[in-house]
Order: structure tokens, then sequence, then C-alpha cells
């Protein structure tokens, strides 16, 4: 896994949950912004906790989802 994720342990210490719906509640509460996985596990940077409500960056794809919104 790349070391800019936490880890699944970290997610937990961070939210105080082992549940991905309550960690989510958690994250949005203080704008951190995820991905829920597949497997219904959350991912998140450090960037985003360091830096909360911030945009996340383009995902590997190039899709943007600014250009959306016009």
């Amino acid at each position: 896994m790349n070391a800019n994720f936490l880890t699944d342990e970290d997610l937990v210490d961070l939210t105080g949950y082992k549940l991905a719906g309550k960690q989510a509640e958690v994250l949005s509460r203080h704008k951190i912004h995820y991905v829920q996985r597949r497997d219904g596990k959350l991912r998140v940077t450090w960037d985003q906790v360091n830096q909360p409500g911030a945009k996340p960056a383009n995902d590997e794809s190039g899709f943007n989802p600014d250009f959306l919104n016009g």
C-alpha cells in the first residue's frame, strides 16, 4: 500500500470506529475527503487529513469532476 494512504488501523485511530459507515460519518463531518472501495473499506490520504476540505486531485484517468460543474 502506498505510504500516502492511511492504514486501516490509522483510520480506526483517527475516527474511533471500525465500521466504514461510522468512519464515513466522522470524515464527512470534518470535511475529509475519502473514497469507498468495492469491499466497503474507506481510503483516505494523509494530505486530505492534514488539509481537510481541500479539493482532491484529479484521479489517474485524468477525469476532472469540476468539468461537470461548468
